[in-house]
């Protein structure tokens, strides 16, 4: 006969959980990871469908017992966790050392999710080399909202584009060597930039790595080889995000 493995439960604030989770869900976009918590730190590596979009995001203080958390639908266990209050007790499930599922209860809900095995979870990519970034823009909370303005008044464009001539540097939503409609933001830089043919990224994922990380400031690098690196860090939250060209002939 199996028997159910001693619990062992901790109590956390849900708002916490929820913003992890949020840095990694990218508005629906990645569902599917695995959760790793080890020496107090929550972590994970994600790849968005399309495979434009690779990342990571730590907490980096997780009071919790280590273990490794298959989450197969984070759709689903954003829904149930939304029923409970702000302060959880949160209880892990085994069956002969297996993690099976994760119980959430407040004062007056207790919510069961169940765990998915490690091997139905989509592998995360890494990358393998990183080239040179050849420009630095700061990431500030008004780049983050002119970004999204913009993205929202041109949401049938699927690409913004990053152009550097002359020294100046600028992001273009809706570019085309043809007449577009277009939003044009000019772009301080850390260092002097030189010229750079136009490298185009996916937008929609772009605003949603900004919309994810609203509060905290961060850096935005792009290599003329057509990686692109974001990266966010504060407190509590490190977030690195890697995004690839996008080709739209």
């Amino acid at each position: 006969m199996i028997m159910p493995s001693k619990a062992k439960k901790e109590v956390m604030n849900k708002a916490i959980l929820e913003k992890f989770i949020s840095l990694y869900n990218l508005g629906g976009n990645v569902n599917s990871v695995m959760l790793r918590v080890k020496n107090n730190q929550l972590t994970t590596e994600m790849t968005s469908p399309d495979r434009n979009l690779i990342g990571s995001v730590v907490l980096n203080s997780f009071e919790f017992s280590d273990a490794d958390l298959g989450i197969s639908d984070t759709e689903k266990l954003t829904k149930m966790l939304g029923v409970l209050d702000r302060n959880l007790t949160v209880t892990l499930n085994k069956v002969e050392d297996k993690n099976v599922s994760i119980k959430f209860n407040d004062q007056n809900v207790d919510v069961i999710y169940m765990l998915a095995d490690e091997t139905v979870i989509p592998e995360a990519a890494r990358p393998k080399s990183l080239p040179e970034f050849e420009v630095k823009i700061t990431i500030d909370q008004n780049f983050i909202d002119t970004f999204i303005k913009s993205y929202s008044a041109l949401q049938e464009v699927e690409s913004f584009t990053i152009l550097s001539q002359n020294g100046e540097l600028k992001l273009i939503i809706g570019y085309s060597e043809n007449n577009t409609n277009r939003i044009t933001l000019s772009l301080n830089t850390t260092e002097p930039v030189s010229d750079m043919d136009p490298i185009s990224f996916p937008s929609e994922l772009f605003k949603e790595v900004l919309s994810a990380n609203k509060g905290s400031e961060g850096h935005f690098e792009i290599s003329s080889h057509g990686l692109a690196h974001i990266h966010f860090t504060n407190e509590m939250y490190t977030s690195n995000y890697y995004l690839l060209e996008r080709n739209d002939d």
